[in-house]
């Protein structure tokens, strides 16, 4: 079968090495000079490792991503750290890191503290992520955790994010980032650089089997009538 995959970030290659590896005649289309999507990156010549555009990092919980990085033969690359979470508000910097840490934190009062550990206690431990698709995060962060720890801790969030859409995301998406969220978090020597190279390297490999190729500086999707010509293309309409 032939496929036209429309973008090269890590969930296109991803896909596209899958389907080539079934056999499947695939080409990923992007409009930017270089593959990686937002885990794209840029280097020095001063630095050893490239840098991501915008920073990625795994949790101990991305199951289907390690056995990826596994399958390639990149995990001994991978390693996890424990990181510092700091916050910092009206020039002050504390540590957000621990429970411990949260009862320390300045500007919170202590029934504020003790709302925060119990709603974060049941975002971690509800699956009822359907519920929360129902909701702006925005409106349910406010409204269970409170306004005054809504501002200082969560809106900076969404609004660093997501910028003017920041009203308009998922509760889900916040719980999604909540349940999944390791103490620890993982890295690749060389940055995820080091894993978009490798998938590139084989989907190239299965296209010398014509079973997959990627285009560069292609394509620019501006509307849904530029996939319909994509896939009647393929389909050889």
């Amino acid at each position: 079968m032939r496929i036209a995959i429309v973008g090269a970030g890590l969930t296109g290659l991803t896909a596209g090495f899958r389907l080539s590896q079934s056999k499947h005649q695939v080409t990923i289309f992007e409009k930017e000079g270089q593959a990686g999507g937002l885990a794209a990156s840029f280097q020095k010549k001063t630095w050893r490792w490239p840098l991501e555009n915008f920073f990625h990092h795994l949790f101990t919980t991305d199951g289907d991503a390690r056995q990826l990085i596994s399958e390639l033969g990149l995990e001994t690359k991978l390693f996890f750290k424990n990181p510092q979470t700091s916050i910092y508000y009206q020039n002050i910097i504390f540590p957000f890191s621990s429970p411990a840490e949260i009862l320390q934190a300045p500007f919170f009062s202590l029934p504020e503290k003790l709302r925060l550990g119990l709603v974060t206690a049941y975002l971690k431990a509800t699956n009822n992520w359907q519920a929360l698709e129902k909701t702006t995060a925005s409106n349910w962060l406010a409204r269970f955790y409170g306004p005054r720890p809504y501002r200082i801790l969560w809106e900076p969030l969404l609004a660093g994010k997501f910028a003017g859409q920041k009203d308009l995301i998922s509760m889900a998406w916040f719980w999604a980032r909540v349940k999944k969220r390791s103490r620890q978090l993982g890295y690749l020597q060389g940055g995820f650089q080091v894993l978009i190279d490798k998938l590139l390297t084989e989907i190239q490999n299965h296209g010398q089997k014509n079973h997959g190729q990627i285009i560069l500086n292609h394509l620019e999707i501006k509307n849904l009538n530029d996939i319909y010509h994509l896939s009647f293309l393929f389909r050889g309409g």
